[in-house]
């Protein structure tokens, strides 16, 4: 019988920037599937500068790589998505909302 130590569950930055990268993702689905509005497209541009930057933190602390990787490519994929989004609307429709 092997007594192996179960593996610690990400804390700190790195769990929070996986979170933040999630819910920037959701806010995307959300903001087409349901029309929403411009807020939702707002709400995941922060959160996915919020994965990024924890990411980032989480990285340089050597904590929970492929969490940490995890959430700064998802925080990233929001941020640019609703970027874009917001670019579009603002240039080629004139308005947003």
């Amino acid at each position: 019988m092997t007594t192996e130590k179960p593996t610690p569950l990400p804390t700190g930055p790195a769990r929070t920037a996986l979170i933040a990268g999630i819910l920037s993702i959701a806010l995307i689905v959300i903001y087409f599937v349901t029309s929403a509005g411009a807020f939702t497209l707002y709400a995941s541009i922060a959160a996915g500068l919020a994965g990024v930057i924890l990411g980032i933190v989480a990285l340089r602390r050597h904590q929970f790589v492929g969490v940490s990787i995890t959430g700064l490519v998802l925080g990233a994929l929001g941020f640019l998505t609703g970027a874009s989004i917001i670019v579009f609307a603002l240039v080629f429709v004139g308005a947003i909302g």
